[in-house]
């Protein structure tokens, strides 16, 4: 049953999120993934002058949060409707790794399918969320989430902005990029 109920909870989500999925939409392209790392040209959103500020801020509550950067994201939905950005990501991230540090302009939920994160935040104790359970990002707090479990997590991430802001905002890049 609780797997079942996992399951639906994250289902509610996605419905909720991606009301409208029929309307027109303008899917992102896959990008290639190296050294278990996503690789983005320089035009993609993520690396864009508007988005990524070159502090090279790696501290959070004046400390660099454990592990290294790593894992692979798969986008699932990235759609605009009505003015709007509907995104969902799936990310598979081994254990000790974590995202780089950033932020988001608008609050992000995140499930987690498989194994444990803990979620790094500015001005808030560490958070472990495991299997089956969900957490939100707030807007505009910068944050890591860390594989803190002795094997793979797996989580989804649901997001929901205006067009033209964008999905992450990079404070901190993998050595080698940038």
């Amino acid at each position: 049953m609780k797997i079942a109920t996992k399951y639906l909870l994250i289902t509610g989500i996605a419905i909720f999120i991606n009301y409208g999925v029929f309307a027109k939409s303008n899917n992102t392209i896959p990008v290639p993934v190296q050294n278990n790392l996503k690789v983005y040209s320089t035009e993609h959103e993520l690396l864009s002058p508007k988005s990524f500020t070159q502090s090279r801020d790696n501290k959070i509550n004046g400390e660099v949060p454990p592990g290294k950067i790593g894992g692979v994201n798969e986008i699932i939905l990235s759609q605009m409707v009505d003015g709007m950005h509907r995104y969902v990501s799936k990310v598979t991230r081994g254990p000790g790794l974590r995202i780089y540090v950033h932020y988001h302009h608008f609050p992000v939920t995140t499930c987690v399918l498989k194994g444990q994160t803990t979620l790094y935040l500015e001005g808030y104790q560490p958070k472990i969320t495991k299997a089956g359970h969900c957490f939100t990002m707030p807007a505009n707090t910068k944050g890591v989430n860390y594989n803190s479990g002795k094997k793979a997590a797996v989580f989804m991430d649901f997001m929901l902005l205006p067009a033209g802001v964008d999905t992450i905002v990079p404070l901190e890049m993998a050595p080698g990029q940038i």
